[in-house]
């Protein structure tokens, strides 16, 4: 138990766990189990029983699914703070629509779908709290999907990059991040191809506005990029 103090104080903090009153937490923390999962390790696979859901500690994980002829297509990249088939909870589905694993070393915490359901079913102003958090991320996804349709392929780089800098720790013109997922993800992410997202970065770089190393980027001029959003 010891080791799931920390990851449950985490999960206290987030919107699907905050209605809940203290002894509701507590009965839904009996059924907390962690996850350590290594980079591309699975999660859980397509058709899955929805018995659980998690919430990310540390890391990330992709859904996707597997074409016909053996193709992986990411359909979302999940970080840290955020859940993972919740959603199921509430559909009248047996497994779950796609497939999950981890894009990098990644914590988890996950809680019974059935416990959680019940403690819901025994309270409406956690079912409210409920309501609020799936529709504020349902418009938010709304937003996003407007946002891409919209932006051309540098304007989608752009604002994924100015979302990965601390507005309050980074004043400075210069600074430096660390992509969260490969650039392969962040490209199904952006909804665009992987070439597109490199040669966005290729053309941002040769006009000095950022150096590449790997997974760590320069950015020589914020506000330059800030502008071009």
């Amino acid at each position: 138990m010891s080791q799931l103090k920390y990851p449950l104080q985490i999960a206290r903090k987030h919107p699907l766990f905050k209605s809940l009153d203290v002894e509701q937490f507590d009965i839904l923390s009996d059924s907390a189990r962690l996850h350590d999962l290594r980079k591309g390790e699975t999660l859980f696979l397509q058709d899955s029983s929805v018995d659980r859901f998690f919430l990310i500690i540390q890391g990330g994980v992709k859904l996707y699914r597997v074409t016909n002829d053996g193709r992986e297509t990411v359909l979302n990249v999940f970080g840290e703070m955020e859940c993972v088939g919740e959603a199921e909870i509430f559909l009248d589905v047996a497994g779950f629509p796609f497939n999950a694993a981890a894009v990098d070393s990644t914590r988890l915490i996950s809680f019974s779908s059935h416990v959680y359901k019940a403690l819901l079913q025994t309270s409406n102003a956690c079912c409210l709290g409920v309501i609020a958090t799936m529709a504020a991320r349902l418009q938010e996804r709304s937003c996003e999907i407007e946002a891409l349709s919209k932006q051309t392929a540098s304007h989608r780089v752009i604002s994924f990059l100015l979302n990965q800098i601390d507005e309050i720790e980074h004043k400075s013109d210069k600074v430096e991040i660390k992509l969260p997922i490969t650039k392969r993800l962040i490209a199904a992410r952006l909804s665009m191809q992987p070439e597109t997202f490199s040669r966005v970065i290729a053309g941002f770089r040769q006009k000095g506005l950022l150096e590449v190393d790997g997974n760590r980027l320069s950015i020589n001029c914020l506000n330059d990029l800030r502008q071009m959003v």
